[in-house]
């Protein structure tokens, strides 16, 4: 077989392999007008959101941050809210703000339920980057406690 003919072999079956799953996946709200009433359990670009332990049903909320920054996201009760993502990611960035109350934990844990990052979000009235980082197993699930009822998650983003 030729040099030029091999070449072309191995393109061929190059183009054949299917193509590699998006190394980045991320969801916002921003398709949602203010005050659009969130389910309790709900799927978004196949993150998986769900209220932390009942109480009232998320919503999308749209203001601006005391540093004039857009906020239009899902805002959740003090309990929180767990953010399933769509694959198992060594890295995890939320937009995120807290508007009341004491600071607020973000756990990134792993599928058996280790804890691989934790951040307290300051709650300062200001939309921040929360960046998680896998340590030692990837990151399958967030874990957002308190808010004081005026927690908002403006998006997240999966990096595998």
């Amino acid at each position: 077989m030729s040099r030029r003919t091999l070449i072309a072999a191995a393109l061929l079956a190059l183009a054949a392999l299917p193509t590699a799953q998006a190394a980045v996946r991320c969801t916002d709200f921003l398709a949602f007008p203010d005050n659009f009433p969130l389910l309790e359990k709900f799927k978004l670009n196949k993150f998986k959101f769900q209220d932390r332990s009942g109480g009232w049903a998320p919503f999308v909320n749209v203001f601006s941050d005391i540093i004039g920054q857009p906020v239009h996201g899902m805002q959740f009760d003090p309990r929180g809210l767990r953010i399933t993502l769509p694959g198992p990611s060594l890295t995890v960035e939320l937009r995120i703000g807290a508007f009341a109350g004491a600071g607020v934990p973000i756990e990134a844990l792993d599928a058996a339920g280790g804890v691989q990052d934790l951040l307290i979000l300051p709650s300062d009235n200001i939309m921040h980057t929360a960046t998680l980082t896998a340590v030692s197993a990837p990151i399958t699930m967030v874990q957002v406690k308190g808010g004081a009822n005026e927690g908002v998650v403006n998006g997240v983003c999966a990096m595998r």
